[in-house]
C-alpha cells in the first residue's frame, strides 16, 4: 500500500486596478486593499493620460491538504490528482510513511 500526501491551491484570480501620477503610487495603493489571504501575481502597467494604470493579478493563498493511497504509487498517485478540483492546482507529492 502507497500513502501519497499533497495539497492544492486555486488558479482562479482577480484583479485590482488603480490610476496615479506614478507606477509607486498606484501600487501602494493596490497593496492597501489586497484582501487578508490574497497574494498580488502580477502586476500591469499602462499609460494613461496624466499617469499610469496599474492592474494588480491576485490570488489566493488558501492551501487544501490532501492524502490519498492506493496498491503501487500509480494508483495512488491518480487516486490524489481525483481530489484536486478543476481550476486548481497541486502543490507537489510526498510519499508518506506508512
Amino acid at each position: 500500500m502507497t500513502r501519497l500526501v499533497s495539497a492544492y491551491r486555486t488558479t482562479q484570480t482577480d484583479q485590482i486596478t488603480q490610476d496615479a501620477a506614478e507606477v509607486t503610487e498606484a501600487r501602494a495603493m493596490i497593496e492597501q486593499v489586497v484582501p487578508d489571504g490574497f497574494e498580488i501575481i502580477q502586476l500591469d502597467i499602462g499609460k494613461i493620460d496624466g499617469g499610469t494604470r496599474v492592474t494588480g493579478i491576485i490570488r489566493s493563498t488558501a492551501v487544501t491538504p490532501i492524502e490519498a493511497t492506493g496498491a503501487d504509487y500509480v494508483s495512488a498517485r491518480d487516486a490524489l490528482k481525483a481530489k484536486v478540483p478543476e481550476e486548481s492546482v497541486s502543490l507537489g507529492i510526498l510519499i508518506a510513511e506508512p
